[in-house]
């Protein structure tokens, strides 16, 4: 019977412990998972994490389980069973332990086993008595219904956040991730877009997300993190025109979605678009290119064409004018082309609507405007000459023009009027198969015109209008004939007037020199008859001089007026005439005066240094004759030149066109072959007849020699005439254009030759003044270290001394300040005047700062005499001790004004002090003979003919014995001295080191002007309204031929095609930056 109610109790028990077990285990296990389902809801845990939460779950399960479920089964034991009975069942309590324990474990050895058998028998009638409710109902405790029921709660309230699923899922299987599109909704996906249009990306949580996800963007390389344009429950991110493949990828935590693809689908076009314009009235019909965007203009009442090539599958495609009310269908024709038609009767636009297999059409096609155009007269454009000019009757004028009509050009004239002459009409051009443009040129022969006249002229051109052809007139063109040549004969002229006088006056030079030494060295009885002689020729020679000087400036002036001058020379005559001006103020002047002073030999001396730079200045103009005369060549040569080109283009025109030339084109041909003739004899004359430099000279031998093709050119010069006179026009033609190449060849030699003769190369005058410039630079900078080593020794002198004097004050501060001390101890007697004076004169000591210091020192020594005195007077026999003390105080005093008035000695050289004063006079006399080696290069320089400026010579005479006195002032110790005169010398050098750059630079001014005619084309023309070359540039001036204004125009058509084509608006700034560039 106990055995059978102790299990019945066993099994309510463990079921009531089960009960209460699952409710814990559920309510703890719904718990945890809703707070980490919530918490990735939240947040987003990343994998790793829910690794952990996953993990730490598990964990927590087994032990719930093994804390709810299984632990209980362990307190499931008999006595824990029979207590709870007894405490249920009070009348059974005291026999149910010791009832079971006989049963379980028998009897002991003090209990017999009637007494056991009798307890469980009453026992057993006890329990037989008992109710047969249960020890232990199936109750679910309150507590744990109260806990379930909150957790159900919180779970209904986190159910927004977790109906999708989704937290669920990562905390449960974080092994197995889910896509971030379960989270997310994502616009657009992968897609495909129109070309070079907007696209929206936007990305949207499916519930409620605390942050938006980051979007990551690919084009061309690495990912790159982009900022969302607008942000908030629905993100947004704009790409401004997709022109290229876009990937995009959105990101959150450790979450990634697919990568999409957005594809730009290009719209499709029509290619190599073409208009064929039938014209009213006329045949056949015009082609017309078109590009995007580019104008469509006809007549008005034209029959319009277009066509175009698709670049893809086309579905469909129509074109509609602005002024129709319905578009045209295009229709496929032969090679894939799709074309149709419209009458052009008004202005308006015309746009193109294709669309592509796709379904893709532009939604702003480019428009191409149309222009219904009246027939208007041609337009003509000067463009060159683009300025009023003046030109020499001898040279060809170029004449370039673009001229244009809207349906065709016919004919293109030159019209001029020559003073108040009637018009003159010359027929230039014309023109077959009706262009709308002709840009060309026209060599103007002026020497037919009257010298001096003012020339007006125009082009014309004429269209292909019937019956009666319209006209269009350029601007006027204004031109005026100079005779420059006479000018220049004139220049020349002058040119030999002025070396002629030179060399008068240096001859003049050289026998003032030989009369003022013949006079210095006769006896004082024949010095009258030769002093008056000498008045004589002085007066001469002035005359010659101011006839010299007169001559320059009117060379100067000359050059200044001529057009055809070398610019080179032009300066260089003006530098000499302000030379021979400086020369006649200064040395002149200074010779004549030692003449009148008597000082012959230094005269004498004087007049030798003049006739030597008369002469180098006459040897100067006579080099400079030489340049004259290969430039006046190099002109001539250019025309021979220009000449024979002519030439060839006539004969090669005649030949292309296999007919036999009129007489009028035979007239000029042999016109223009006979010119040609003289100005090769003449350039033959004017080559023999060029100025020599003297045998055996120096210009002599660095002579080069250049081969000129002259006679070559004159033997096909020859071989061109017998062609022409048997008519056999194509081999006429072949030998023309060998003639132009020789003739070519002819002018580039003479062009090398002048710029040999002009330039000088490595001989010039300009590279050997460098070279002195530099060695001027050392000479300067040595006597800059020499001053700084005279100053070094000089600031360590100084610094002794101020250390002894230092040591003076501190020896001079102690004696003051025992008198001071002496003084305080006296007491009374000290006056109060005299014992500030002392004191004073201490703090001066102390400070280092002597300046009251010897007037106080006085001033106390006589006050303290005077007090003594004072003290003395009432008693004079019986003097009390102070009165000695004060006299004794007052001598004191007198002591230390003495020992600072005599101050301290200068200390005694030293070895160091020595040796650096040896080194200073040794790089002192290294600077001296660099400044004499100086001297004698610029002497040099000079005798060779270079220009030198006086001051330069000047500065380095005057430095020499400041350098020399330096150099024995340091050997003398007299520092102070020496730097004077270091810094004199420093001076001069810099100032004549100035001077001789500013004369380089002269130099090299004018032998670069002297290049500058060789180095261009050669110009034919100046600007009207100035001559010569002083206030604006009047020179002569290249003017243009019509292949100059071609890649100009190319360029232009190019720009103005690039800036009609579609883009995406982004692209308009870099593109219009590029095309700007491109223009410049």
């Amino acid at each position: 019977m106990l055995q059978r109610m102790l299990s019945r109790w066993r099994f309510e028990r463990l079921r009531a412990l089960l009960l209460e077990g699952s409710l814990g285990f559920a309510f703890w296990l719904a718990a945890c998972l809703l707070a980490a389902c919530l918490a990735d809801a939240a947040f987003s845990l990343p994998q790793a994490v829910r690794y952990g939460v996953f993990l730490g779950g598990a964990a927590a399960f087994l032990y719930g389980f093994y804390r709810f479920l299984l632990g209980p089964l362990a307190r499931v034991e008999p006595f824990g069973l029979l207590r709870a009975a007894g405490r249920r069942h009070p009348s059974v309590r005291e026999y149910l332990r010791p009832a079971w324990e006989l049963l379980s474990s028998g009897t002991g050895p003090n209990v017999s086993a009637e007494l056991a058998e009798e307890h469980i028998r009453r026992t057993e009638r006890l329990l037989a008595r008992l109710p047969s409710a249960p020890v232990f109902p199936l109750r679910a405790p309150r507590g744990s219904l109260k806990r379930l029921g909150a957790v159900a709660v919180f779970w209904g309230l986190g159910l927004p956040w977790l109906k999708d699923g989704a937290s669920l899922h990562r905390v449960l299987s974080p092994w197995r991730d889910v896509r971030l599109e379960a989270l997310l909704e994502v616009r657009p996906g992968n897609s495909r877009v129109p070309w070079g249009s907007p696209v929206d990306i936007s990305a949207s949580w499916r519930a409620a997300r605390f942050e938006p996800p980051a979007l990551w963007l690919r084009s061309e390389g690495a990912w790159q993190k982009a900022d969302w344009d607008s942000e908030g429950a629905k993100p947004s991110y704009r790409v401004g025109a997709l022109t290229s493949p876009l990937e995009y990828q959105l990101r959150h935590k450790d979450l990634r979605s697919e990568v999409y693809l957005l594809t730009p689908a290009p719209f499709a076009h029509l290619t190599q678009l073409a208009a064929k314009v039938q014209l009213p009235g006329r045949r056949p019909p015009l082609e017309l290119k078109l590009e995007a965007g580019g104008e469509i203009a006809a007549l008005r009442g034209s029959w319009v064409t277009l066509s175009g090539l698709p670049d893809r599958a086309v579905e469909s495609a129509s074109l509609w004018p602005s002024f129709m009310s319905v578009p045209i269908r295009m229709k496929p024709g032969p090679g894939g082309r799709w074309e149709a038609g419209f009458p052009l009767n008004e202005n308006g636009s015309l746009k193109l609507d294709v669309l592509s297999a796709e379904g893709l059409r532009d939604p702003s096609p480019v428009p191409f405007p149309l222009k219904a155009l009246d027939d208007r007269p041609p337009s003509v454009e000067l463009l060159s000459p683009s300025f009023e000019l003046e030109i020499s009757p001898r040279e060809r004028l170029p004449v370039t023009y673009d001229a244009r009509d809207d349906y065709g050009l016919s004919a293109i004239s030159l019209v001029y009027r020559a003073a108040n002459n009637p018009e003159t009409r010359v027929p230039l051009r014309r023109l077959q198969g009706d262009p709308l443009e002709s840009l060309g040129d026209y060599l103007w022969d002026l020497s037919r015109l009257p010298p001096g006249a003012l020339v007006e002229f125009r082009v014309e051109a004429f269209d292909n209008a019937s019956p009666k052809p319209q006209a269009g007139a350029s601007r006027k063109g204004v031109l005026r004939l100079v005779d420059f040549e006479t000018a220049h004969a004139k220049t020349l002229s002058q040119w030999k007037l002025a070396q002629s006088a030179l060399q008068s006056l240096s001859e003049r030079e050289k026998d003032a020199a030989r009369r003022l030494r013949a006079m210095g060295d006769a006896p004082p009885e024949a010095r009258e008859a030769l002093q008056r002689e000498w008045e004589a020729a002085e007066a001469r020679l002035m005359r010659e001089w101011e006839s010299s000087t007169q001559s320059l400036d009117q060379l100067a002036a000359a050059m200044r007026e001529d057009a055809y001058a070398n610019p080179g020379m032009s300066e260089a005559a003006q530098a000499a005439a302000a030379a021979m001006k400086a020369l006649k103020a200064g040395d002149l002047s200074r010779a004549r005066h030692s003449a009148r002073t008597g000082d012959l030999p230094a005269a004498a001396k004087e007049h030798d240094k003049l006739a030597a730079k008369v002469q180098r200045t006459a040897e100067m103009l006579k080099e400079g004759a030489e340049t004259q005369a290969l430039q006046d060549l190099w002109a001539e040569a250019h025309r021979m030149d220009q000449a024979g080109s002519e030439i060839s283009q006539a004969l090669g025109k005649l030949s292309a066109g296999g007919k036999a030339p009129s007489e009028a084109e035979k007239r000029r041909l042999d016109e223009a072959l006979s010119n040609l003739r003289r100005q090769m004899e003449s350039l033959d004359k004017t080559i023999a007849s060029m100025p020599k430099a003297d045998p055996g000279s120096m210009r002599d031998k660095n002579r080069k020699v250049f081969v000129v093709p002259l006679n070559s050119a004159r033997r096909t010069m020859d071989a061109l005439s017998a062609a022409l006179a048997r008519g056999d026009y194509e081999a006429a033609a072949k030998i023309a254009k060998r003639l132009s190449e020789e003739l070519a060849q002819v002018r580039a030699a003479l062009s090398e030759a002048a710029k040999a003769q002009a330039g000088g190369g490595e001989d010039a005058f300009s590279k050997k003044m460098e070279g002195i410039l530099e060695m001027w630079k050392d000479a300067a900078q040595g006597q800059a270290r020499c001053l700084q080593m005279t100053q070094g020794i000089e600031e360590r002198r100084m610094q002794n001394l101020r250390g002894l004097q230092e040591d003076l004050l501190k020896k001079l501060a102690a004696l003051q300040a025992a008198v001071v001390r002496e003084s305080a101890e006296l007491g009374t007697p000290v006056p109060s005047d005299a014992m500030a004076w002392m004191q004073k004169t201490l703090k001066e000591f102390e400070k280092g700062q002597v300046e009251e210091a010897p007037k106080l020192l006085g001033l106390a020594a006589m006050r303290l005499r005077a007090q003594a005195a004072a003290i003395l007077k009432p008693a004079p026999d019986a003097p009390p001790p102070s009165v000695e003390k004060l006299g004794a105080l007052a001598v004191r005093e007198d002591e230390i004004r003495s020992m600072l008035q005599e101050g301290v000695k200068a200390p005694q050289a030293d070895e160091g002090d020595l040796s650096e004063r040896m080194a200073g006079a040794a790089v002192q006399g290294q600077v001296r003979r660099k400044t004499e080696s100086l001297e004698e290069s610029l002497e040099a320089l000079e005798r060779e003919g270079a220009a030198l400026p006086s001051e330069a010579l000047g500065a380095l005479s005057q430095a020499q014995p400041e350098q020399r006195a330096g150099e024995g002032k340091l050997n003398s110790a007299d520092i102070p001295g020496a730097r004077k005169h270091q810094e004199r010398a420093l001076e001069l050098l810099e100032q004549g080191m100035k001077s001789l750059s500013e004369a380089m630079q002269q130099q090299q001014r004018i032998e670069q002007q002297c290049l500058s005619p060789f180095g261009k084309p050669r110009g034919t023309a100046r600007p009207m309204s100035g001559g010569g070359r002083t206030g604006s540039d009047t020179s002569f001036v290249p003017l243009p031929r019509s292949e100059d204004y071609q890649p100009p125009r190319e360029i232009r058509e190019e720009i103005e095609r690039s800036l009609r084509e579609r883009r995406p608006e982004p692209f308009d700034e870099i593109i219009r930056e590029y095309l700007k560039k491109m223009s410049q």
